[in-house]
């Protein structure tokens, strides 16, 4: 079995997103999200290196977030890393993930 090596749990909640990389933009749906990281499903065709994800959180309002892809599959999305936070920004991220876990449970 292989070892986890993610530093957070990743939670499956829907939210819209935007990458904005070195070779321009895309919407993305985010198909798992947690404090560390993301993965975002896009049919973009190159998404190497550093980018910004922006993610959308309806009345909440949006986070934007810089980051890095760790590893890509072509035609279906990648994983991002996020690059270390301020810790207000750390604090929201994690704030609203628990409003969106908890209003999927009620």
């Amino acid at each position: 079995m292989a070892e986890e090596r993610r530093k957070y749990p990743r939670m499956t909640i829907p939210l819209d997103g935007r990458w904005l990389g070195a070779s321009g933009g895309s919407t993305c749906h985010i198909g798992n999200i947690s404090p560390g990281g993301c993965y975002i499903h896009t049919t973009a065709r190159s998404v190497e290196g550093h980018g910004v994800v922006s993610l959308y959180f309806g009345p909440e309002g949006s986070l934007s977030i810089a980051g890095r892809v760790i590893h890509a599959e072509r035609g279906r999305g990648f994983g991002v890393k996020f690059r270390a936070m301020s810790p207000e920004l750390e604090l929201q991220l994690q704030e609203r993930i628990e409003n969106m876990k908890s209003a999927m449970v009620a």
